[in-house]
Protein backbone atom coordinates (compact mmCIF):
# COMPACT_ATOMS: atom_id res chain seq x y z
CA UNK A 1 0.00 0.00 0.00
CA UNK A 2 2.84 2.38 0.76
CA UNK A 3 4.35 1.70 -2.68
CA UNK A 4 1.02 2.34 -4.40
CA UNK A 5 0.57 5.53 -2.42
CA UNK A 6 3.95 6.83 -3.57
CA UNK A 7 2.81 6.60 -7.20
CA UNK A 8 0.27 9.39 -6.71
CA UNK A 9 2.72 11.71 -4.95
CA UNK A 10 5.23 13.86 -6.83
CA UNK A 11 8.48 12.07 -7.63
CA UNK A 12 11.85 12.91 -9.12
CA UNK A 13 10.96 11.98 -12.70
CA UNK A 14 9.03 14.54 -14.81
CA UNK A 15 6.19 13.54 -17.11
CA UNK A 16 8.28 13.77 -20.29
CA UNK A 17 10.97 11.46 -18.92
CA UNK A 18 9.23 8.25 -20.01
CA UNK A 19 8.64 9.42 -23.58
CA UNK A 20 12.24 10.59 -23.91
CA UNK A 21 13.53 7.27 -22.61
CA UNK A 22 11.46 5.33 -25.15
CA UNK A 23 12.56 7.50 -28.07
CA UNK A 24 16.21 7.73 -27.02
CA UNK A 25 16.75 4.11 -25.93
CA UNK A 26 14.08 2.01 -27.65
CA UNK A 27 13.31 3.65 -30.99
CA UNK A 28 13.42 0.20 -32.65
CA UNK A 29 10.80 -1.16 -30.26
CA UNK A 30 8.50 1.87 -30.53
CA UNK A 31 8.48 1.98 -34.34
CA UNK A 32 7.92 -1.72 -34.94
CA UNK A 33 5.47 -1.96 -32.05
CA UNK A 34 3.33 0.71 -33.72
CA UNK A 35 3.39 -1.30 -36.95
CA UNK A 36 2.69 -4.47 -34.98
CA UNK A 37 -0.40 -3.05 -33.31
CA UNK A 38 -1.78 -1.92 -36.67
CA UNK A 39 -1.19 -5.36 -38.17
CA UNK A 40 -2.68 -7.14 -35.16
CA UNK A 41 -5.91 -5.15 -35.24
CA UNK A 42 -6.23 -5.40 -39.03
CA UNK A 43 -5.88 -9.17 -38.92
CA UNK A 44 -7.90 -9.69 -35.76
CA UNK A 45 -10.77 -11.41 -37.59
CA UNK A 46 -8.42 -14.02 -39.07
CA UNK A 47 -6.51 -14.75 -35.85
CA UNK A 48 -7.54 -18.37 -35.35
CA UNK A 49 -4.17 -19.47 -33.98
CA UNK A 50 -3.42 -19.16 -30.23
CA UNK A 51 -3.77 -16.84 -28.39
CA UNK A 52 -6.59 -15.96 -30.79
CA UNK A 53 -8.70 -12.91 -31.51
CA UNK A 54 -8.41 -11.46 -27.99
CA UNK A 55 -4.63 -11.10 -28.23
CA UNK A 56 -4.70 -7.57 -29.79
CA UNK A 57 -7.23 -6.41 -27.20
CA UNK A 58 -5.15 -7.88 -24.38
CA UNK A 59 -1.96 -6.17 -25.58
CA UNK A 60 -3.79 -2.86 -26.07
CA UNK A 61 -5.24 -2.92 -22.55
CA UNK A 62 -1.80 -3.86 -21.21
CA UNK A 63 -0.30 -0.91 -23.09
CA UNK A 64 -2.96 1.45 -21.71
CA UNK A 65 -2.21 0.22 -18.19
CA UNK A 66 1.51 0.87 -18.70
CA UNK A 67 0.84 4.32 -20.14
CA UNK A 68 -1.41 5.16 -17.19
CA UNK A 69 1.41 4.23 -14.83
CA UNK A 70 3.69 6.69 -16.62
CA UNK A 71 1.11 9.47 -16.23
CA UNK A 72 1.12 9.13 -12.45
CA UNK A 73 3.37 11.71 -10.73
CA UNK A 74 5.26 9.04 -8.77
CA UNK A 75 6.62 7.24 -11.85
CA UNK A 76 9.91 5.36 -11.41
CA UNK A 77 12.14 3.48 -13.88
CA UNK A 78 10.72 0.11 -12.79
CA UNK A 79 7.28 1.05 -14.15
CA UNK A 80 8.74 1.10 -17.67
CA UNK A 81 8.64 -2.70 -17.56
CA UNK A 82 4.84 -2.64 -17.62
CA UNK A 83 4.93 -0.35 -20.67
CA UNK A 84 7.80 -2.07 -22.46
CA UNK A 85 6.55 -5.67 -22.48
CA UNK A 86 3.45 -5.15 -24.67
CA UNK A 87 5.58 -3.04 -27.00
CA UNK A 88 8.05 -5.91 -27.31
CA UNK A 89 5.26 -8.40 -28.11
CA UNK A 90 3.86 -6.12 -30.82
CA UNK A 91 7.33 -5.42 -32.24
CA UNK A 92 8.06 -9.14 -32.35
CA UNK A 93 4.83 -9.69 -34.30
CA UNK A 94 5.82 -7.01 -36.83
CA UNK A 95 9.30 -8.46 -37.29
CA UNK A 96 7.83 -11.94 -37.66
CA UNK A 97 5.44 -10.71 -40.33
CA UNK A 98 8.32 -8.96 -42.13
CA UNK A 99 10.36 -12.17 -42.28
CA UNK A 100 7.34 -14.30 -43.16
CA UNK A 101 6.33 -12.18 -46.15
CA UNK A 102 9.76 -12.06 -47.74
CA UNK A 103 9.34 -11.84 -51.54
CA UNK A 104 10.89 -14.91 -53.10
CA UNK A 105 11.69 -13.30 -56.43
CA UNK A 106 14.12 -10.61 -55.24
CA UNK A 107 17.51 -11.09 -56.97
CA UNK A 108 20.39 -11.11 -54.50
CA UNK A 109 22.45 -8.64 -56.51
CA UNK A 110 19.50 -6.24 -56.73
CA UNK A 111 18.83 -6.37 -52.99
CA UNK A 112 22.51 -6.06 -52.17
CA UNK A 113 22.91 -3.04 -54.44
CA UNK A 114 19.95 -1.20 -52.91
CA UNK A 115 21.01 -1.95 -49.34
CA UNK A 116 24.59 -0.89 -50.12
CA UNK A 117 23.40 2.49 -51.44
CA UNK A 118 21.19 2.97 -48.39
CA UNK A 119 24.02 2.03 -46.00
CA UNK A 120 26.46 4.46 -47.63
CA UNK A 121 23.92 7.30 -47.57
CA UNK A 122 22.89 6.44 -44.01
CA UNK A 123 26.51 6.49 -42.76
CA UNK A 124 27.10 9.81 -44.53
CA UNK A 125 23.95 11.28 -42.98
CA UNK A 126 25.00 10.12 -39.51
CA UNK A 127 28.47 11.63 -39.94
CA UNK A 128 26.91 14.94 -40.97
CA UNK A 129 24.53 14.78 -38.02
CA UNK A 130 27.37 14.07 -35.59
CA UNK A 131 29.32 17.01 -36.98
CA UNK A 132 26.25 19.22 -36.66
CA UNK A 133 25.65 18.45 -32.97
CA UNK A 134 29.36 18.57 -32.09
CA UNK A 135 29.38 22.38 -32.07
CA UNK A 136 27.08 24.83 -30.28
CA UNK A 137 27.27 27.10 -33.33
CA UNK A 138 24.52 26.30 -35.80
CA UNK A 139 25.81 25.28 -39.23
CA UNK A 140 23.07 25.53 -41.88
CA UNK A 141 25.24 23.75 -44.45
CA UNK A 142 25.65 20.63 -42.32
CA UNK A 143 21.93 20.71 -41.57
CA UNK A 144 21.18 20.89 -45.31
CA UNK A 145 23.57 18.00 -46.02
CA UNK A 146 21.97 15.79 -43.36
CA UNK A 147 18.44 16.59 -44.57
CA UNK A 148 19.35 16.06 -48.23
CA UNK A 149 20.95 12.69 -47.48
CA UNK A 150 17.87 11.59 -45.53
CA UNK A 151 15.61 12.78 -48.33
CA UNK A 152 17.87 11.05 -50.84
CA UNK A 153 17.45 7.72 -49.03
CA UNK A 154 13.68 8.13 -49.23
CA UNK A 155 13.82 9.00 -52.93
CA UNK A 156 16.02 5.96 -53.64
CA UNK A 157 13.40 3.71 -52.02
CA UNK A 158 10.55 5.35 -53.94
CA UNK A 159 12.43 5.04 -57.24
CA UNK A 160 13.18 1.39 -56.53
CA UNK A 161 9.53 0.75 -55.68
CA UNK A 162 8.34 2.36 -58.90
CA UNK A 163 10.81 0.25 -60.89
CA UNK A 164 10.75 -3.15 -59.15
CA UNK A 165 7.44 -3.14 -57.27
CA UNK A 166 6.16 -1.74 -54.02
CA UNK A 167 6.19 -5.09 -52.25
CA UNK A 168 9.93 -5.40 -52.75
CA UNK A 169 10.47 -1.79 -51.72
CA UNK A 170 8.46 -2.18 -48.50
CA UNK A 171 10.26 -5.37 -47.55
CA UNK A 172 13.79 -4.11 -48.25
CA UNK A 173 13.04 -0.73 -46.68
CA UNK A 174 11.65 -2.44 -43.60
CA UNK A 175 14.71 -4.69 -43.40
CA UNK A 176 17.08 -1.74 -43.69
CA UNK A 177 15.15 0.27 -41.08
CA UNK A 178 15.09 -2.71 -38.71
CA UNK A 179 18.84 -3.24 -38.96
CA UNK A 180 19.60 0.48 -38.61
CA UNK A 181 17.38 0.92 -35.56
CA UNK A 182 18.66 -2.34 -34.07
CA UNK A 183 22.26 -1.10 -34.25
CA UNK A 184 21.18 2.19 -32.65
CA UNK A 185 19.37 0.32 -29.87
CA UNK A 186 22.40 -1.87 -29.20
CA UNK A 187 24.65 1.20 -28.99
CA UNK A 188 22.23 2.95 -26.62
CA UNK A 189 21.90 -0.17 -24.48
CA UNK A 190 25.68 -0.50 -24.24
CA UNK A 191 25.97 3.09 -23.11
CA UNK A 192 23.13 2.64 -20.63
CA UNK A 193 24.54 -0.47 -18.98
CA UNK A 194 28.33 -0.30 -19.37
CA UNK A 195 29.44 3.33 -19.79
CA UNK A 196 29.98 5.22 -16.55
CA UNK A 197 31.19 8.74 -17.31
CA UNK A 198 30.32 11.96 -15.53
CA UNK A 199 30.39 13.83 -18.84
CA UNK A 200 28.05 11.31 -20.49
CA UNK A 201 25.28 10.66 -17.92
CA UNK A 202 22.54 8.31 -19.09
CA UNK A 203 19.85 9.80 -16.82
CA UNK A 204 17.98 6.52 -16.38
CA UNK A 205 18.09 6.74 -12.59
CA UNK A 206 17.83 10.17 -11.00
CA UNK A 207 20.49 9.35 -8.40
CA UNK A 208 23.47 7.10 -9.08
CA UNK A 209 26.30 5.92 -6.84
CA UNK A 210 29.56 7.72 -7.57
CA UNK A 211 32.69 5.59 -8.17
CA UNK A 212 34.33 7.51 -5.32
CA UNK A 213 32.19 5.48 -2.91
CA UNK A 214 34.30 2.38 -3.57
CA UNK A 215 37.47 4.45 -3.19
CA UNK A 216 36.28 5.63 0.23
CA UNK A 217 35.64 2.07 1.39
CA UNK A 218 39.07 0.94 0.16
CA UNK A 219 40.81 3.89 1.86
CA UNK A 220 39.04 3.16 5.15
CA UNK A 221 40.20 -0.44 5.00
CA UNK A 222 43.77 0.63 4.19
CA UNK A 223 43.94 3.15 7.05
CA UNK A 224 42.45 0.66 9.48
CA UNK A 225 44.91 -2.05 8.46
CA UNK A 226 47.88 0.30 8.80
CA UNK A 227 46.91 1.66 12.21
CA UNK A 228 45.33 -1.23 14.12
CA UNK A 229 46.34 -4.23 12.03
CA UNK A 230 42.80 -5.07 10.92
CA UNK A 231 41.08 -3.65 7.84
CA UNK A 232 37.67 -3.58 9.57
CA UNK A 233 38.47 -2.96 13.26
CA UNK A 234 39.20 0.78 13.30
CA UNK A 235 36.08 2.65 14.55
CA UNK A 236 34.34 5.01 12.13
CA UNK A 237 32.32 8.02 13.27
CA UNK A 238 29.86 9.45 10.72
CA UNK A 239 28.17 12.83 10.94
CA UNK A 240 24.45 12.40 10.26
CA UNK A 241 21.35 14.53 10.58
CA UNK A 242 18.08 12.72 11.29
CA UNK A 243 18.92 9.21 10.13
CA UNK A 244 21.93 7.43 8.62
CA UNK A 245 22.56 7.73 4.91
CA UNK A 246 21.41 4.34 3.50
CA UNK A 247 24.01 4.31 0.72
CA UNK A 248 26.86 5.13 3.07
CA UNK A 249 25.55 2.63 5.62
CA UNK A 250 25.50 -0.11 2.99
CA UNK A 251 29.15 0.43 2.08
CA UNK A 252 30.10 0.48 5.79
CA UNK A 253 28.04 -2.60 6.68
CA UNK A 254 31.08 -4.88 7.15
CA UNK A 255 32.92 -2.66 9.62
CA UNK A 256 33.05 -3.70 13.29
CA UNK A 257 32.07 -0.34 14.82
CA UNK A 258 30.27 2.51 13.08
CA UNK A 259 28.87 5.38 15.15
CA UNK A 260 26.31 7.81 13.72
CA UNK A 261 26.48 11.15 15.50
CA UNK A 262 25.04 14.65 14.85
CA UNK A 263 28.45 16.32 15.26
CA UNK A 264 32.03 15.04 15.12
CA UNK A 265 34.54 15.76 17.94
CA UNK A 266 35.89 19.31 17.93
CA UNK A 267 39.54 18.27 18.25
CA UNK A 268 41.68 15.19 17.84
CA UNK A 269 41.86 12.84 20.79
CA UNK A 270 43.67 9.70 21.79
CA UNK A 271 42.55 6.66 19.80
CA UNK A 272 40.88 8.98 17.33
CA UNK A 273 38.29 7.19 15.10
CA UNK A 274 38.05 7.74 11.38
CA UNK A 275 35.64 10.69 11.07
CA UNK A 276 33.30 11.28 8.12
CA UNK A 277 31.56 14.66 7.81
CA UNK A 278 29.17 16.03 5.21
CA UNK A 279 30.85 17.54 2.15
CA UNK A 280 29.76 21.19 1.70
CA UNK A 281 27.97 22.06 -1.54
CA UNK A 282 30.60 24.66 -2.48
CA UNK A 283 33.74 22.61 -2.01
CA UNK A 284 36.15 25.22 -3.41
CA UNK A 285 35.15 27.98 -1.02
CA UNK A 286 34.28 25.82 1.98
CA UNK A 287 36.43 25.86 5.11
CA UNK A 288 37.61 22.68 6.82
CA UNK A 289 34.94 21.32 9.15
CA UNK A 290 36.80 18.37 10.67
CA UNK A 291 38.32 18.02 14.14
CA UNK A 292 41.29 20.24 14.90
CA UNK A 293 44.61 18.50 14.37
CA UNK A 294 43.36 16.19 11.61
CA UNK A 295 43.78 16.16 7.85
CA UNK A 296 40.92 15.56 5.45
CA UNK A 297 40.09 14.28 1.99
CA UNK A 298 36.95 14.64 -0.14
CA UNK A 299 34.91 11.75 -1.55
CA UNK A 300 31.82 11.91 -3.73
CA UNK A 301 29.27 9.21 -2.95
CA UNK A 302 26.42 9.96 -5.38
CA UNK A 303 25.41 12.24 -8.23
CA UNK A 304 22.00 13.39 -9.48
CA UNK A 305 21.14 14.09 -13.11
CA UNK A 306 18.07 13.76 -15.36
CA UNK A 307 17.52 14.66 -19.03
CA UNK A 308 15.00 17.29 -17.92
CA UNK A 309 17.96 19.48 -16.95
CA UNK A 310 18.73 19.88 -20.66
CA UNK A 311 15.64 22.04 -21.14
CA UNK A 312 16.68 24.47 -18.41
CA UNK A 313 20.41 24.67 -19.01
CA UNK A 314 22.35 27.63 -17.66
CA UNK A 315 23.92 28.35 -21.04
CA UNK A 316 22.01 31.56 -21.82
CA UNK A 317 22.22 32.86 -25.38
CA UNK A 318 21.17 36.49 -26.04
CA UNK A 319 18.29 37.11 -28.40
CA UNK A 320 19.23 38.12 -31.95
CA UNK A 321 19.33 41.76 -32.99
CA UNK A 322 15.86 42.77 -34.10
CA UNK A 323 17.33 45.40 -36.43
CA UNK A 324 18.15 42.67 -38.91
CA UNK A 325 15.54 41.67 -41.47
CA UNK A 326 14.76 39.03 -44.02
CA UNK A 327 16.81 35.86 -44.22
CA UNK A 328 19.50 37.22 -41.87
CA UNK A 329 16.92 37.64 -39.09
CA UNK A 330 15.55 34.13 -39.63
CA UNK A 331 19.05 32.67 -39.49
CA UNK A 332 19.76 34.55 -36.27
CA UNK A 333 16.55 33.29 -34.70
CA UNK A 334 17.26 29.73 -35.80
CA UNK A 335 20.78 29.95 -34.37
CA UNK A 336 19.34 31.22 -31.09
CA UNK A 337 16.84 28.36 -30.84
CA UNK A 338 19.57 25.89 -31.77
CA UNK A 339 22.04 27.08 -29.13
CA UNK A 340 19.51 27.52 -26.34
CA UNK A 341 17.14 24.58 -26.88
CA UNK A 342 17.97 22.11 -29.64
CA UNK A 343 21.73 21.75 -29.22
CA UNK A 344 21.74 20.55 -25.56
CA UNK A 345 18.97 18.01 -26.21
CA UNK A 346 20.33 16.65 -29.50
CA UNK A 347 23.85 16.40 -28.13
CA UNK A 348 22.61 14.16 -25.33
CA UNK A 349 20.21 12.12 -27.48
CA UNK A 350 22.78 11.44 -30.21
CA UNK A 351 26.12 11.51 -28.38
CA UNK A 352 25.04 11.26 -24.73
CA UNK A 353 27.01 14.36 -23.77
CA UNK A 354 25.74 16.95 -21.31
CA UNK A 355 26.65 20.60 -20.87
CA UNK A 356 25.49 20.64 -17.25
CA UNK A 357 27.54 18.64 -14.77
CA UNK A 358 25.56 16.39 -12.42
CA UNK A 359 24.92 17.58 -8.87
CA UNK A 360 27.35 15.85 -6.49
CA UNK A 361 26.91 14.72 -2.89
CA UNK A 362 29.75 13.46 -0.74
CA UNK A 363 31.63 13.26 2.54
CA UNK A 364 34.99 14.35 3.96
CA UNK A 365 37.26 11.83 5.66
CA UNK A 366 39.30 13.18 8.61
CA UNK A 367 42.24 11.29 10.16
CA UNK A 368 45.19 12.09 12.42
CA UNK A 369 48.47 12.58 10.53
CA UNK A 370 50.13 10.00 12.75
CA UNK A 371 48.82 7.55 15.27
Amino acid sequence: LAGWGQQVSAGAYPIGWSALRLLADQAWTVLFAAAGFVMLWRGRGNSLWPPGRNWPLFLTLWLILGAFGQLLPGRVPATLLVLGLPLLFAAAYAIGALLEHMPSEIPLAEAGGLLSVLVVMGVAARVALNALVASPQFDPQLMAVALLLGLGMLLVLVAYGAWAGWARMIWLGGLFGALLLLLTTIANTWQLTHVHDMQRPNGFFATVTHPGMRTLRADLETLSAQRVGDALAKPVQVQTKLEPDPLLAWYLRERRLVEWTPAPPAAAMEAMPLVLTQLPANVDGAAATGPAGTIGSDYHIRYTWLPSQLARNEFVVPMPDTAASGWALQQARLAHVWQQRLYPVLQWVIQRKSLDAPALDGVQLWVMPEE
